[in-house]
């Protein structure tokens, strides 16, 4: 998902936003990767708010508020050995 130009919109893996539509409702969702003006999210077709989401069209607008969460501490992880284990939320905070 593009983010307005000059914003200032940063999250860490393991986080997630609140993803809010007018008239239809927010829901949470994880962030599966994150960059300069720019938000991958991972989004399952299951409810009323993801639902609608999955009819919005290129240029449509939508709300975020976040990051929430601790995320995972990346930067002192990398080259070590890891086992990542998903459950709950399933994969998207940790596919990143």
């Amino acid at each position: 998902m593009e983010l307005p130009r000059g914003s200032r919109f940063s999250c860490a893996l393991g986080q997630f936003v609140e993803v809010s539509l007018p008239r239809v409702g927010e829901a949470p969702i994880s962030v599966s990767d994150c960059g300069n003006g720019w938000i991958d999210l991972l989004i399952r077709n299951v409810g009323k708010v993801t639902s609608a989401l999955f009819t919005l069209k290129e240029g449509d607008n939508v709300w975020l508020r976040g990051c929430y969460g601790n995320g995972y501490p990346v930067n002192t992880l990398r080259h070590k050995p890891l086992l990542v284990v998903a459950g709950g939320t399933g994969v998207a905070p940790v596919k990143g």
